[in-house]
């Protein structure tokens, strides 16, 4: 499952990055503006990055390669998602309040707590060790309900 969400993660990227190729080679870039290129190239170089260690990371059953499996997801996607509300927030449509500002910056808060949440999946000690026991409890009860099934 993880390596198509990782395929799905490395397409888009690349289909990303290819609009903003095609801007250079068609010379649009002066006008689209250098903010929105940079925007553009870090969201899509976030998702390449994160769907390249989900296509090349090697897969064991078990708590802590779920959990930076995750990680990893949560934190391309996050930065992804706030790379396109930074540049829609760029291009001016967070000037007026209506629909479109509400979700640019849901979409904002979105990223910003997928991130959070990945750095602390990734790199916190004491998050890793709840994981494991909560992994561990769900496990015997798994087990203790297909015991007495049969």
């Amino acid at each position: 499952m993880y390596r198509v969400i990782g395929v799905l993660l490395v397409v888009s990227g690349t289909l990303s990055l290819a609009t903003v190729v095609g801007d250079f080679l068609r010379g649009d870039a002066p006008s689209v503006g250098a903010v929105r290129l940079l925007l553009t190239t870090t969201g899509a170089s976030s998702l390449l990055i994160g769907g390249t260690l989900l296509l090349t990371r090697r897969y064991q059953a078990g708590p802590d390669t779920f959990r930076q499996i995750n990680g990893i997801f949560g934190m391309s996607l996050g930065l992804s998602f706030i790379a396109m509300s930074s540049q829609a927030i760029v291009r001016g449509f967070a000037d007026r309040l209506d629909i479109l500002a509400w979700l640019i910056a849901f979409n904002l808060v979105t990223g910003l707590v997928m991130v959070v949440l990945a750095v602390l999946s990734l790199w916190s000690r004491r998050y890793a060790a709840w994981f494991r026991r909560s992994w561990e409890k769900r496990e015997r009860r798994r087990a203790d309900k297909l015991g007495r099934r049969r």
